[in-house]
């Protein structure tokens, strides 16, 4: 055989071989304990059933009896940690917070890592428990990427008054796409598609399946969605595009030089400023 032939089929051997330990691993479980919550805050642990077996788990931190609640959903590998000060600025100015862990996340229940698919029942199914529980309170959300993502795609839209969006992708493929370029540069664009393959024999659904661009047309509820201007996981014109597809009423909140991170530690005076006065507003 032609060394040159020879080399290309192993480039290529090894190329598929990398893209399915990626594959298996970006959508392993990210289930890890939880630290105690901090003494100050009056915080407690539920559980409901998950719809595919097992329990989910989440942290209620009780407002005052008039105050809206918030339902505070983290983002991708992360766990409901990630939104405990976001619960807890609210918490000062009397709002109610719940905060999940998502299925295969912290110490809920689940195999993989869905990317939002399986984590928009989770989401509904927090509404839904918020809803029986709380049933004259005002429901307001906060979906850090991951978590707006998983308040986007799903049969319906969600029942709640509010909702605010953190850095969250249009679709899966520019996500997979975003982060294969920043591993491995321009040639990173040829492994998306051997990695969004997986999606349908891993997890039984296809990449069409996880577009928020598509959802968040339906969503009529009033919206303030997010978006740090260095931000290469969703980049700023992807955030444009999922704000010019949504429905009014909307408003579009830039921030000067954020990356993919937490944004309220990244500008806290701003943040709370901003997204108190949205939820003052709408709830």
């Amino acid at each position: 055989m032609d060394v040159f032939l020879y080399s290309i089929i192993i480039s290529i051997l090894l190329v598929i071989g990398l893209a399915l330990i990626i594959g298996q691993s970006l959508c392993a479980h990210a289930k890890s304990a939880l630290p105690t919550p901090p003494d100050h805050l009056p915080i407690t642990n539920i559980s409901i059933p998950r719809r595919r077996g097992g329990h989910l788990h989440a942290w209620w931190l009780p407002g005052q009896p008039d105050k809206p609640i918030i339902l505070h959903l983290h983002g991708n590998r992360n766990t409901r940690e990630q939104m405990l000060q976001r619960a807890e600025l609210f918490h000062q100015h009397g709002y109610g917070g719940l905060l999940p862990d998502f299925q295969a996340h912290g110490e809920s229940d689940g195999k993989h890592v869905s990317y939002g698919f399986f984590e928009s029942e989770d989401a509904r199914d927090w509404i839904r428990y918020i809803r029986t529980q709380y049933p004259h309170h005002k429901l307001g959300v906060i979906g850090l990427s991951l978590g707006g993502a998983a308040c986007l795609v799903g049969p319906e839209p969600l029942e709640i008054e509010a909702i605010v969006l953190e850095m969250v992708y249009p679709t899966l493929h520019e996500a997979v796409d975003n982060r294969a370029r920043m591993h491995f540069g321009a040639v990173g664009s040829l492994l998306t598609p051997l990695l969004t393959l997986q999606l349908k024999p891993i997890l039984g659904f296809s990449i069409h399946d996880l577009r928020p661009i598509d959802g968040i047309q339906n969503l009529t509820i009033p919206k303030l969605i997010i978006a740090g201007s260095d931000d290469q996981h969703t980049t700023l014109a992807q955030s444009k595009r999922l704000f010019e597809a949504a429905a009014e009423p909307k408003t579009f909140w830039l921030i000067d030089g954020a990356k993919h991170e937490d944004l309220q530690a990244f500008t806290p005076q701003h943040y709370e400023t901003r997204v108190l006065a949205f939820f003052e507003e709408w709830l």
